[in-house]
């Protein structure tokens, strides 16, 4: 395990050493953010995540913890359900666009499919924000990823005072 620590990190984050990747490097207001990928197995489901941060004056600023991927059998125990997500900066590249797809096998020919995308804006001084595009419908696969994004925020700290 590596801990991410620093001046801007409230409390360590504990990361698997052997599963952590540096993706490319994302554009986004002006900003360079850097991005990296790890897993995590919880409860037999694979779960991925990806950690954008801003690197500044030799500061580590860690501005978003956000679900990449997930993999895992169905609330039934049946078959398999998966989420993958694509990430890329918007063309404006005042926003980074996460485009979700889930998908979860109904009978072993047949998967019900879910799809959206979730925003963060870049917002000065606060950094990167959600900017939902409309509030997730309960019950849905969207609702279930945004208590995960409101909970990996509350590990991200907020921006420090220039």
């Amino acid at each position: 395990m590596v801990a991410l620590t620093g001046p801007a990190i409230r409390r360590p984050l504990l990361l698997p050493a052997a599963g952590a990747v540096l993706l490319p490097q994302l554009a986004c207001a002006g900003e360079i953010l850097t991005v990296t990928r790890f897993a995590l197995e919880e409860d037999g489901a694979m779960l991925e995540w990806a950690i954008l941060a801003l690197a500044q004056d030799g500061v580590v600023a860690l501005l978003a913890l956000e679900p990449l991927s997930w993999r895992g059998a169905t609330q039934d125990g049946r078959g398999g359900a998966r989420m993958t997500t694509r990430l890329s900066a918007t063309s404006d590249r005042t926003r980074v666009q996460w485009l979700r797809d889930v998908a979860i096998r109904q009978t072993p020919t047949l998967w019900r499919r879910e799809s959206w995308i979730d925003y963060l804006a870049w917002t000065p001084p606060q950094g990167l924000i959600d900017a939902p595009v409309r509030a997730p419908l309960p019950g849905t696969h969207q609702h279930m990823v945004a208590i995960w994004r409101r909970r990996a925020a509350a590990l991200v700290p907020p921006p420090r005072a220039p």
